[in-house]
């Protein structure tokens, strides 16, 4: 039986800045990030950092930003894959060449499983970036999950 290879996906973690404290609320927006930098500070594997446009917000929110760092860091002095890519967030997400990027990459890491997570995923339908990521790589044949971590556009305020 084939060894269990698995890859953690962050996409657009800049969105997970202002804009999820625009859209969510700053004290919701807190605690989705806490549950990001949670993952990134246990994860022992490989790993991609899909950048975008906004990830220069990063800076603005410490906690995150160092989370990430540290997190390429442990992949890349544990002998694990980290990669930092670059991907813009919008338009049609199958026609982007980053989407493309990022299934090479991961495909190319020899994984047989992926978590993705990251902004924005959609519940209840296929748009957003860490729905076009979780796609494309169960299109490859992965095994794929969305993390619990992963910041989604659709939420109950109430």
């Amino acid at each position: 039986m084939k060894e269990t290879h698995v890859i953690l996906v962050l996409v657009h973690p800049g969105s997970a800045c202002g804009s999820t404290d625009f859209h969510h609320g700053k004290a919701y927006a807190d605690d989705e990030r806490a549950m990001l930098i949670d993952r990134l500070k246990t994860w022992e594997g490989d790993l991609v950092v899909v950048d975008s446009d906004l990830s220069d917000e990063l800076v603005q929110y410490p906690g995150l930003d160092i989370a990430i760092k540290d997190a390429l860091a442990r992949a890349e002095t544990s002998g694990h894959g980290a990669r930092l890519l670059a991907g813009d967030d919008g338009g049609d997400y199958d026609a982007v060449d980053w989407v493309a990027e990022v299934r090479s990459h991961v495909v190319a890491t020899g994984a047989t499983h992926a978590i993705v997570t990251g902004a924005w995923y959609h519940e209840d339908d296929d748009h957003g970036c860490v729905n076009a990521v979780h796609h494309a790589l169960t299109r490859e044949g992965l095994s794929v999950d969305v993390d619990d971590s992963a910041i989604s556009i659709d939420i109950d305020r109430n």
